[in-house]
């Protein structure tokens, strides 16, 4: 199987320490939270109750939760082009919030080049969900609060590390037992093979629901720092980097006449590939079942259900009728990567 969710091995568990990353982060105010959507919880919560912010501009391209988080939270939300190809500009109110993402490990550059002139009167959240191991080079960091989070990367149950520029002294409850219970035996039984598929993607999808938006804001659990402090992410880095110059060298020799396209043709240094997007010009749906019947399984970012009104968005839109992400990560074997993309070219050359 290539791709998928992390399981847990055994063999995680008897690891002797490999870093020392969350006892060490040096920023002033920081949180360990449980997910993604508590760390922005936890900041709204603060915005409201501190500065009296009530209206949030957010990528169209991004997670159905971050919007239903803010929506939850009684937001105003303005939609903008997430431009990840093309150069816009952007225009927003004082006392808001901008929400901006950097996409698939990549760094948004251009878009925190053009929101650094409008620094002044606004709250940015930079979520960085996607790249939480890349290096985040930006000079003088232009956020107010920097969102991480360690599941899409990392064989963890839980974990989200908050930055923030502000002391926030909102109530941070014990880790949610539930939630996390539900993943580890989830995943446990999935690993054993003593469950099938479908009992296993119902446990995992219930564990998932307790993420839902709400007011609780729950910890990173100790289970998950354990975990985490014996994992080598150094590693785990070179092999993401590897994988994904290796995918971007096939498609530059392939040429497929634009059948596929990738989303992005450089990767910087210090930047860490959360996969690879493609940008599909045929039939997806046909294309990501032939994958998943040779057990490749490739995520979607992100569904978009509705075409939107304003034409400034058709581009996001279309973006997500045609994206799918070719797993890199650092379970993926030169062997598997190599039987990966034999696949791959042999489906694309049998389109006419």
């Amino acid at each position: 199987m290539i791709g998928g969710d992390f399981l847990f091995n055994k063999n995680l568990f008897l690891n002797k320490k490999k870093n020392n990353l969350l006892e060490s982060i040096e920023e002033k105010n920081y949180y360990l939270l449980n997910s993604g959507r508590s760390s922005i919880t936890f900041i709204l919560l603060f915005l409201r109750k501190e500065h009296s912010v009530k209206k949030a501009y957010l990528p169209f391209f991004c997670c159905k939760t971050i919007k239903d988080t803010f929506k939850y939270h009684n937001f105003e939300i303005v939609y903008f082009s997430s431009n990840i190809k093309n150069n816009q500009k952007y225009s927003f109110s004082k006392n808001s919030v901008v929400f901006f993402i950097n996409y698939f490990g990549i760094n948004n550059l251009n878009f925190a080049k053009q929101i650094k002139r409008q620094k002044k009167n606004i709250f940015i959240i930079e979520d960085s969900v996607q790249s939480c191991v890349s290096s985040h080079s930006i000079k003088n960091n232009i956020y107010d609060f920097q969102i991480s989070s360690f599941r899409k990367f990392l064989p963890v149950p839980d974990g989200s590390l908050l930055i923030s520029k502000y002391k926030i002294n909102e109530k941070i409850k014990k880790a949610n037992i539930t939630q996390l219970t539900g993943s580890i035996v989830s995943k446990s039984l999935k690993l054993q093979k003593i469950v099938s598929d479908n009992v296993y993607l119902k446990v995992h999808l219930e564990s998932e629901r307790l993420f839902a938006p709400s007011k609780n804001i729950f910890e990173m659990s100790n289970f998950s720092k354990f975990l985490f402090s014996r994992l080598d992410i150094e590693h785990f880095n070179k092999i993401r980097v590897k994988n994904w110059k290796i995918v971007n060298n096939f498609l530059k020799k392939k040429k497929y006449k634009l059948k596929l396209e990738p989303l992005f043709k450089t990767l910087n240094k210090k930047e860490v590939p959360l996969g690879f997007p493609l940008l599909v010009n045929f039939d997806r749906k046909k294309f990501l079942n032939y994958l998943k019947f040779n057990k490749i399984y490739c995520p979607v970012h992100w569904v978009i259900k509705k075409r939107p009104n304003k034409k400034y968005l058709l581009a996001d839109f279309n973006i997500s009728k045609r994206i799918l992400t070719i797993p890199i990560d650092q379970r993926v074997t030169n062997n598997k990567l190599l039987y990966m993309l034999r696949l791959i070219d042999n489906y694309v050359n049998k389109i006419a």
